[in-house]
C-alpha cells in the first residue's frame, strides 16, 4: 500500500509537481479500493437475501413437517 511522500502535505502546500502527482495517484489508488468494497459489499448483501429467503422456507418446511409428525402421532394414539 502507498503512503503519501514524507513532507508532503496538502496539493497546495507541495513544493513540486511530483508530490501533486503522488496524490492524486494515492487518491486514485483509495476511490479503486472504495469501489471493490462497495461491489464486495453489494455482493453480500445478495448472499445475505438468498440465505434468508433459503433459511425462512426451511423453517416452514420444518413447521410444516413438525405439525405432520404430530398429526400421526395423534392417529396412531387413537
Amino acid at each position: 500500500m502507498s503512503r503519501i511522500p514524507d513532507g508532503c502535505g496538502p496539493p497546495s502546500l507541495c513544493a513540486n509537481l511530483g508530490c501533486e502527482l503522488d496524490l492524486v495517484a494515492r487518491i486514485d489508488e483509495l476511490a479503486g479500493r472504495v469501489q471493490q468494497l462497495a461491489t464486495e459489499r453489494d455482493d453480500l448483501k445478495r448472499e445475505r437475501d438468498g440465505l434468508a429467503a433459503r433459511l425462512e422456507e426451511t423453517e416452514e418446511d420444518l413447521a410444516a413437517a413438525r405439525t405432520s409428525l404430530r398429526e400421526m402421532i395423534r392417529r396412531d394414539n387413537t
